[in-house]
């Protein structure tokens, strides 16, 4: 069949054959009657058909109609950019067929969809070892829950700065935690960069959307809550876990939460500690080099960096550090721990479950809370405030905010971020010592100097 061109170059008007193979037996009167026969043979009906109105009633109309078509170039071949009644609808849906083909053509990937992007984007940052497998799953945790939503779906070159901000808006409508909202925005930020697709966070930045929900302020426990618990566990060393339902004994229960107070780790820190090759008895140091984390399998394994070990070795530093034994506590005490823990000890590890397993965050952590409630400790406890308690003691001591960052191995922003509230009690304890200071030797900016008790120094010679 011959295309036949109107002048507008890949915009034409052609004769389309009705695709049926078996016709209707019955026909209307006009189509009978027609000399012609268009109905059957001919590309053109006639006038007769052109005018009738009893086909539409029970006749299988005519076999051809002519029809408006436009193409567009891709890749140096031809393709259909949609079939229209008139030049003017071809026309139209040609720009806007060119108008998304030239989206592509700029975004990376375009044709993917944020989610399959995003999903993309983790599996090749860990095949890079740019993150490490925990890191991934909890990035493939974030991504699950953009996943609930329809933003998810929509193609990279059709996200516009409204999906994104309509979709960060609902968030907060839910009630969404900043650090997940945080978490959120980094993901879809990362995917979008990769894209080329940045445009869409105009005016939007990481501040742009504010949780409803109020920010837990660090909950450490009191001098008089830690004498409470250390109380109890010394007491009950050897009844705190149930030997027939528990796979950690109760002694390693006691061991573990006095040096969690004692040196500010975490508690996968702690328990991936080897019992010969990062104690340091010589030197009375501990030497963090490792935590626990979870594989692939979101199994339990000992990392080959501490938490924030990638980021240090990212930015050139070392990812190793020294808490000495008397950091918050006597080393004879720490010491006493030591030797009684590692001939308790039955692996390499210095602490482990009963065969020998690494023992989980998760599963610590629910001894962890009712021993605080057995012993007196009213508040809402979690093992992760032995580490909130050991800072907040090097604070109150006085101790300077970059040795606590050594120690502890948090930077000194997150610290002063995350510290806020105890660095301000600290402070203001520190300026009533200042105005006591000035109280004792009478110093005042309006009575006469001979008044105040200002220290004199020898005159230089």
């Amino acid at each position: 069949m011959k295309k036949r061109a109107n002048g507008e170059g890949t915009i034409y008007t052609t004769i389309q054959r009705n695709k049926r193979t078996v016709f209707l037996k019955e026909e209307c009167t006009i189509c009978k009657n027609c000399t012609s026969k268009c109905n059957r043979n001919n590309f053109e009906r006639c006038d007769k058909c052109k005018n009738c109105t009893e086909c539409l009633k029970y006749c299988d109309r005519y076999y051809c109609y002519k029809t408006t078509k436009a193409q567009i170039t891709v890749k140096s071949k031809r393709k259909s950019a949609g079939t229209a009644k008139n030049c003017r609808e071809a026309k139209e849906k040609k720009e806007l067929k060119s108008n998304e083909l030239n989206k592509k053509a700029l975004i990376k990937n375009g044709e993917l969809t944020l989610l399959e992007t995003m999903q993309e984007l983790e599996k090749d940052k860990l095949d890079k070892t740019l993150i490490s497998q925990n890191s991934y799953n909890r990035n493939m945790d974030t991504i699950k829950k953009i996943e609930n939503f329809d933003i998810a779906f929509i193609e990279m070159y059709n996200l516009t700065h409204d999906h994104f901000k309509d979709f960060m808006a609902l968030l907060v409508k839910l009630n969404t935690s900043q650090s997940n909202l945080d978490k959120i925005y980094d993901e879809i930020h990362q995917a979008c960069k990769i894209c080329n697709k940045l445009d869409i966070f105009e005016d939007i930045t990481r501040n742009t959307f504010i949780s409803n929900v109020d920010c837990k302020e660090v909950q450490a426990f009191t001098i008089d809550e830690e004498k409470l618990l250390l109380n109890y566990i010394n007491k009950n060393e050897s009844t705190l876990v149930n030997p027939e339902k528990c796979d950690i004994d109760s002694i390693t229960v006691k061991n573990i939460i006095k040096l969690l107070l004692a040196t500010s780790m975490r508690i996968g820190e702690l328990c991936s500690l080897d019992k010969n090759d990062d104690i340091d008895r010589k030197l009375k140091k501990f030497i963090v080099r490792h935590t626990i984390t979870k594989n692939l399998d979101k199994h339990s394994v000992i990392g080959e960096t501490t938490k924030t070990g990638r980021k240090k070795k990212q930015s050139g530093g070392k990812d190793i550090r020294f808490i000495p034994f008397d950091v918050l506590f006597d080393e004879i005490e720490v010491e006493s721990i030591l030797d009684e823990q590692i001939e308790h000890s039955t692996n390499n590890l210095l602490f482990s479950t009963k065969d020998g397993k690494l023992i989980e965050h998760s599963s610590f952590n629910v001894i962890f809370k009712r021993i605080c409630k057995e012993a007196g400790i009213t508040k809402d406890c979690n093992v992760h405030m032995t580490k909130h308690t050991g800072v907040t003691r090097m604070i109150e001591s006085g101790m300077d905010i970059y040795a606590i960052s050594k120690v502890v191995g948090t930077s000194v922003r997150v610290l002063t971020k995350t510290y806020a509230h105890i660095l301000d009690d600290f402070v203001d304890r520190e300026i009533k010592k200042s105005k006591k200071n000035r109280q004792e030797n009478n110093l005042s900016l309006t009575e006469k100097a001979s008044n105040c008790k200002i220290i004199s120094f020898a005159a230089y010679k």
